[in-house]
């Protein structure tokens, strides 16, 4: 085989049926195809798992190359992401309050209707949120009561039940007596669930505080021992009721803010048609931000859109592009931030990207970038062939130089 046919066989057969064929093997020579090694994934505080893809940089296209005459580069950084339903492993417990006070008008026409409404709302977000193994259902006045202990959440309560527990509310509130509830169905030897959530949901006037001088935070400190993430509810936000005096005063839910523990809070939900709004990332894990960092810049968000299903599951898509990155070594991280019933979680993910000066490659790049495809064949045959013309003269030289006789005298 000739020196030309050595030549172009190896190296030009493949480029040139890449480039007719619509391929660019430079950009693939050059790292700059964003292509993706494989999701990565980790489990949440509630067993849900959260399983990401970072495809721009891609893990093996971490090198990009700068353009000739300019000193810096733009980039756009993407990835998807999505949440993974785990195992059902949550023990939800409900606590309404039914006593007397929440007979008083609301926005849902009485107290007890907003609590039934929320407790409605909620119940519908956990069975389509998938998240739970048991559910718990403990009504109170001046004494709590279990109505459904650690029973399957899709069978034991319905909509209908969580609407008529009380028809008329009396009685006192004692809110120790439901929180100590709570810690007798967490402790019960048929409760398999590993994780527990508490949703107390009511006007907030424990009564119990001044009858019985009973210390409300003493019995959340012992729910809290549990383990539970406990949450509030207020729903008497701008209620008031007439005494017997015929004056209006406003109903004190002081109480409520005191309750919660291990990363819960209190909502307060004066409309309880918005109280999904409220449960996001609380009875489901809930994607709540996606950050980009480069060296040791602070994070900056990113953009996020719903993408088109892949292989049949939704993701989505964060992106940022970023201007003026310059020739080096830059440490590149993105922060996807989640939110659950457990409490927030994040996870950082960082890699290396390196800018260098131009390369002979994507100086040769740049030269054919503005030509056709068979145009893109012809230049570089042609200089093929001028190379291997020049190796063809340089060896046809040394050769003559060795086979020119000697003048040395004998």
């Amino acid at each position: 085989m000739s020196v030309v046919q050595s030549i172009f066989f190896p190296i030009v057969f493949p480029f040139a049926i890449d480039i007719l064929f619509g391929g660019d093997p430079f950009s693939k020579m050059l790292g700059t195809a964003a292509q993706a090694i494989g999701e990565q994934s980790v489990s949440l505080s509630n067993d849900d798992v959260l399983v990401w893809n970072i495809t721009q940089p891609s893990m093996n296209s971490t090198t990009f190359y700068l353009n000739k005459g300019v000193s810096i580069m733009n980039l756009t950084f993407q990835g998807n992401a999505r949440i993974s339903l785990s195992v059902p492993d949550v023990n939800y417990i409900y606590i309404m309050d039914t006593s007397k006070s929440t007979s008083y008008p609301a926005s849902c026409g009485t107290i007890l209707g907003c609590v039934q409404e929320v407790f409605s709302r909620l119940h519908r977000a956990v069975n389509v949120a998938g998240s739970a193994k048991l559910v718990s259902l403990i009504t109170f006045n001046n004494e709590a009561k279990i109505l459904y202990r650690l029973q399957d959440p899709s069978q034991a309560i319905s909509f209908t039940t969580i609407n008529n527990v009380a028809i008329v509310p009396k009685g006192s509130t004692h809110c120790s007596d439901a929180l100590e509830k709570a810690v007798e169905i967490i402790e019960d030897s048929e409760n398999t669930a590993n994780n527990t959530v508490v949703f107390f949901a009511g006007d907030g006037m424990c009564s119990d505080a001044v009858e019985l001088n009973a210390n409300i935070s003493y019995y959340a400190d012992k729910l809290g021992a549990t383990g539970a993430t406990v949450y509030t509810i207020d729903t008497s936000t701008e209620t008031y009721y007439n005494n017997s005096n015929n004056e209006a005063i406003w109903i004190h839910h002081d109480y409520l803010p005191e309750i919660p523990r291990n990363g819960g809070v209190c909502f307060s939900v004066s409309d309880s048609s918005i109280v999904s709004t409220y449960l996001d990332g609380v009875v489901d894990s809930d994607l709540s931000s996606f950050e980009l960092k480069i060296d040791g810049d602070k994070y900056v968000q990113m953009e996020t859109f719903n993408s088109a299903a892949i292989y049949g599951v939704e993701w989505l898509v964060f992106s940022k592009f970023a201007q003026g990155i310059t020739k080096g070594i830059h440490e590149v991280c993105i922060r996807i931030k989640t939110q659950n019933c457990m409490g927030s979680f994040s996870v950082e993910d960082c890699r290396d990207i390196i800018i260098k000066a131009p390369s002979i490659i994507s100086l040769f790049h740049e030269l054919i970038g503005g030509s056709s495809s068979i145009g893109k064949v012809i230049i570089l045959l042609g200089g093929l062939c001028v190379g291997a013309a020049i190796v063809l003269l340089v060896k046809k030289l040394v050769l003559s130089k060795k086979n020119k006789p000697s003048t040395k005298e004998l």
